[in-house]
C-alpha cells in the first residue's frame, strides 16, 4: 500500500511499497471511479516522491473522490504497472483541519517567531503521589521546575506534589469517565498549546522516564540542538519489574536503581515522547500516527517504572476499578492485569520476569 503525507516543510510526499525503479515515470492517482488525477512528482529514492500539480489541490481531489484511492506508475521501460492502494497519514490533511496552524495573518510569520524557551515536559495524572515524586525529581534535572506541567484529572486523593511548592505548574481539570480517546485528545491540544512558547516538548506518563546514555545535563544543553521539526523515539523500552521473592519494597526517596535490578524488554514501551512539532498519538500514545516524524535514537531509553512497587500497583488498580467508563473504552482498553488482590498482582510481576531479566547498560545506574 502506498502511503501519502505531508513532510516538516509542508510538502505532499508519496512513498509506495514497490520500488518504481524506471526513470523517468509519471504517477497518476485514481479514484474509484478510475477517473485519473495527473500528478507531477520529483523522484527522491526509488519509492519515495515529492508531489504537486498546478491544476487542483490533491488533498482536496482526493477528498473529493469520496472512496478509496490508487496509485498507477508509467514508465518507459515497463509501462503501466498495477494499480497500488493509497492510504493517508493524519499529516496529510493537518493543515486544512487544524486551522490555528493553517490561518494566514501577513505579515505575521509563525516560522518567525522564536519561542522563549527550550523544553517543557508534562504528564497527566489522577490519583498519584508515589510517582509524581519520581517524576518531578528526575524531570527538574532537564528543565526548570517551573517548566513541568501536571495535568491533574480530577484526582480525589490530593498528593502533597501537586501542591504549589512544589514549584511545578498544576492544572486541573474535571474527570468524567473513563475514555482513552479523550485521553488522547485533551493531551494532544495541551502538546500544541505548548508549542507555542517551547521548541520541545516531552509526554510522558509520571510513572515513565526518558532516559539518554550521556545524562540529563547532555540531553537539556547539548542533544535538543541537534535536531529540529521532528519527533525522537527511543530505541528501546524497559519495564522495571520488582522481584517478589527477592526484593522488598521500595523507597522512594533512595535510589530507584540501587533498588531494582531486573530489566524487562517492552517493545512498545519505546514511545515516541519527545517532540517539536503538533503529534498525532494512537491510544495510550505508545505510536505516533505520522511515523515518518520519528528519528529513532540508539543511546535514547524509556524506563516504564509501573511494576518496580507491588503496593503501588495495587493501590492504583483499585482506583482504577472504581472508575467509570465509556462504552467506547470498556470495549477497546485491556484492563485484566488491574487486580487489587496483592496475591494476583504478585503473580502478575513474575509473569512479566518469566522470559528473563536483561542486563542494564552501566550508564543507566544512578541516573534516577
Amino acid at each position: 500500500m502506498a502511503l501519502l503525507y505531508r513532510n516538516e516543510l509542508g510538502v505532499i510526499c508519496l512513498k509506495t511499497d514497490k520500488s518504481l525503479a524506471d526513470d523517468p515515470i509519471e504517477l497518476s492517482l485514481l479514484s474509484h471511479d478510475k477517473k485519473i488525477l495527473a500528478l507531477s512528482a520529483v523522484k527522491r529514492t526509488a519509492n519515495l516522491f515529492e508531489l504537486q500539480s498546478p491544476f487542483f489541490s490533491i488533498e482536496n481531489a482526493c477528498l473529493a473522490a469520496g472512496g478509496q484511492i490508487y496509485l498507477q506508475g508509467l514508465s518507459r521501460a515497463s509501462g503501466v504497472n498495477d494499480l497500488e492502494p493509497v492510504s493517508f497519514e493524519p499529516s496529510f490533511f493537518a493543515p486544512h483541519i487544524d486551522f490555528s496552524r493553517s490561518e494566514a495573518l501577513p505579515p505575521f510569520n509563525y516560522s518567525a517567531y522564536k519561542r522563549p524557551e527550550k523544553l517543557a515536559v508534562f504528564t497527566h495524572v489522577s490519583n498519584e503521589d508515589f510517582f509524581l515524586k519520581i517524576f518531578i525529581d528526575y524531570y527538574s534535572k532537564m528543565t526548570d521546575r517551573a517548566h513541568i506541567y501536571i495535568v491533574d484529572h480530577g484526582s480525589v486523593y490530593k498528593s502533597r506534589w501537586l501542591q504549589a511548592e512544589t514549584g511545578c505548574q498544576v492544572i486541573r481539570i474535571p474527570k468524567g469517565e473513563v475514555d482513552h480517546l479523550n485521553m488522547k485528545r485533551y493531551v494532544e491540544y495541551f502538546q500544541r498549546f505548548l508549542l507555542t512558547q517551547y521548541e520541545w516538548v516531552l509526554q510522558a506518563d509520571c510513572d515513565e522516564l526518558l532516559v539518554h546514555k550521556e545524562g540529563p545535563a547532555y540531553f537539556r544543553n547539548a542533544l535538543l540542538d541537534q535536531y529540529n521539526g521532528c519527533v525522537l523515539q527511543p530505541r528501546v523500552g524497559l519495564n522495571l519489574v520488582q522481584n517478589p521473592k527477592t526484593e522488598g519494597e521500595i523507597n522512594a526517596d533512595a535510589p530507584i536503581t540501587s533498588q531494582r535490578n531486573h530489566y524487562v524488554v517492552a517493545a512498545h514501551y519505546n514511545k515516541p515522547a519527545l517532540s517539536s512539532i503538533p503529534t498525532t498519538w494512537g491510544l495510550g500514545f505508545h505510536k505516533n500516527l505520522s511515523e515518518q516524524e520519528n528519528v529513532v535514537l540508539d543511546d535514547l531509553y524509556l524506563i516504564h517504572l509501573a511494576y518496580v512497587s507491588l503496593e503501588e500497583s495495587a493501590r492504583r488498580n483499585r482506583h482504577w476499578k472504581n472508575y467509570a467508563l465509556t462504552e467506547g473504552d470498556a470495549q477497546t482498553v485491556y484492563r485484566a492485569h488491574r487486580s487489587e488482590s496483592r496475591e494476583t498482582v504478585t503473580a502478575h510481576f513474575l509473569e512479566l520476569l518469566s522470559p528473563g531479566s536483561v542486563a542494564a547498560p552501566s550508564w543507566l545506574l544512578g541516573q534516577f
